[in-house]
């Protein structure tokens, strides 16, 4: 597992990694000299099989078991699906469930929020919640309140990259227990952004 770790972290440093030494402003707010674009490596074909197993990994050890994950749209929803498919063989299976920004005013889904979650049988609540990448935590904190919302039991918030730069904290104010495949400590080394 941790020789496929490697590969993937490679796969992110090359395919997801930059840096600018003037900066990029992060959808927090903050600027960085770095920015880490998981989806890149998500809709990369073995870094989407990486995904799928290294989180799969991380959830596989979570007690009591969840019976489905959840991925924030957009950068979520590429890794809730890798980690769905790479259960496909495995049991207990976790179907994926997208969480929405904003509810569609068209089809059928009657203004919800969430998507797939109907695919789950009756009493299975228990859900995993995945980002990309999480710097604040304000995103996941957003999506886990719309599952909590609509009836789902969040049991843990799992990133692929952590910035290291107050999600851990923030989430755990929150309640939620929250784990991370990579930091930016993988990637670069220091403190590199700035409020």
């Amino acid at each position: 597992m941790q020789i496929d770790n490697d590969v993937l972290l490679d796969i992110l440093r090359e395919t997801s990694y930059q840096y600018r030494p003037e900066g990029f402003i992060l959808k927090s707010g903050r600027k960085s000299t770095f920015y880490i674009d998981v989806r890149l490596t998500a809709l990369h074909p073995m870094g989407a099989k990486l995904i799928g197993s290294a989180m799969y990994e991380a959830i596989r050890h979570l007690e009591p078991y969840p019976h489905a994950v959840a991925g924030v749209a957009v950068g979520g929803v590429p890794l809730a699906t890798a980690i769905s498919i790479h259960s496909a063989h495995r049991q207990p299976v976790l179907p994926a469930i997208i969480v929405r920004k904003a509810a569609k005013d068209h089809g059928a889904d009657d203004g919800s929020l969430l998507v797939g979650h109907r695919n789950l049988p009756d009493g299975h609540k228990r859900v995993v919640l995945v980002e990309d990448v999480t710097t604040t935590g304000g995103s996941s904190i957003r999506a886990a309140d719309v599952l909590k919302a609509e009836g789902f039991e969040v049991s843990c918030i799992l990133t692929l990259v952590d910035r290291a730069e107050g999600a851990r904290e923030v989430i755990g104010l929150a309640g939620y227990p929250f784990q991370s495949i990579f930091t930016r400590h993988d990637f670069t080394p220091g403190p590199q952004t700035k409020k």
